[in-house]
């Protein structure tokens, strides 16, 4: 199976269900924008999928923003939000963010 496969079928699982990240072999991607799109998907899905993602293979600019929309579907996902993985202002925008997404509702 080639890389590009296994990312359709990846995409295709996180689409169905964002928890099914917790599967994917992030080493047979070896893409960091391909990983990000995978768990954009998974968390646009299933919030809770955030607590899959490894950090480590995206940029933390792009796990901040997987957060906040992590957060503006479900704000107890703020639960799964690394705050080492991101400096510390962005975990406090984070937690700003929520207080944000309390006000809209």
């Amino acid at each position: 199976m080639t890389r590009e496969q296994y990312y359709y079928i990846c995409e295709a699982a996180v689409k169905n269900n964002g928890l099914e990240l917790k599967y994917v072999i992030t080493h047979k991607i070896m893409d960091f924008n391909l990983y990000n799109n995978i768990c954009t998907l998974a968390v646009n899905n299933n919030s809770d999928a955030l607590q899959h993602i490894v950090n480590n293979i995206i940029s933390p600019d792009q796990y901040y923003e997987i957060c906040k929309l992590a957060i503006k579907k479900d704000k107890t996902a703020l639960k799964y939000v690394d705050k080492f993985e991101l400096a510390d202002i962005k975990y406090e925008k984070i937690k700003n963010y929520e207080s944000l997404v309390n006000l809209a509702k």
